[in-house]
C-alpha cells in the first residue's frame, strides 16, 4: 500500500469488502442482511467502516436496474464482461451515485480495484465505462 493511502486503511479495506460482496451477489442469491453479517463476522470493526458498507450495499442494490442500464449503453460488449470487472464497475457507478467522493476519486479507486482483484489490463475498460457514465 502506497504510503499517501496508509491514513484511509479502513475506507480502503471496506471498498475491497465491498467489491467482494458485490462480485459475490452476481452468482449467489444471498440477501443483504446474510452477507452483511457474512463480512460483518469475518472482519474487525477497526479494519472496516460496518455503517458505510452496509449503507453502500443498500444504496447498489436499490439502484441495481439504473446501473446495470448504464453499465449496457456505456460499454462496449457489456455480456463480454467477466464477473469481477462487472462487480467493480457496478460499485463504482454506486460510489458516483452516492456522491460522497468526487468523480475522479472513484475511477482512481477503481482501477485499484481492478489491479488487485482482475486481469491485467482490467483497468482500462473499467476506466473506460466509469469515465463514460
Amino acid at each position: 500500500m502506497a504510503k499517501n493511502l496508509a491514513k484511509f486503511k479502513v475506507q480502503l479495506k471496506t471498498r475491497e469488502c465491498l467489491v467482494q460482496a458485490v462480485y459475490q451477489l452476481s452468482f449467489s442469491e444471498t440477501s443483504l442482511e446474510e452477507l452483511c453479517e457474512q463480512f460483518f463476522k469475518e472482519n474487525r470493526p477497526d479494519k472496516m467502516d460496518f455503517n458505510y458498507f452496509k449503507q453502500s450495499l443498500e444504496s447498489l442494490l436499490a439502484n441495481l436496474a439504473d446501473i446495470n442500464q448504464t453499465i449496457e449503453s456505456s460499454a462496449e460488449n457489456p455480456k463480454d464482461l467477466n464477473l469481477m470487472d462487472k462487480a467493480i464497475i457496478q460499485f463504482g457507478l454506486n460510489e458516483i451515485l452516492l456522491g460522497k467522493l468526487d468523480r475522479a476519486v472513484v475511477i482512481d479507486e477503481a482501477i485499484r480495484l481492478a489491479n488487485k482483484f482482475s486481469s491485467p489490463n482490467a483497468y482500462k475498460l473499467i476506466n473506460a465505462v466509469l469515465d463514460k457514465a
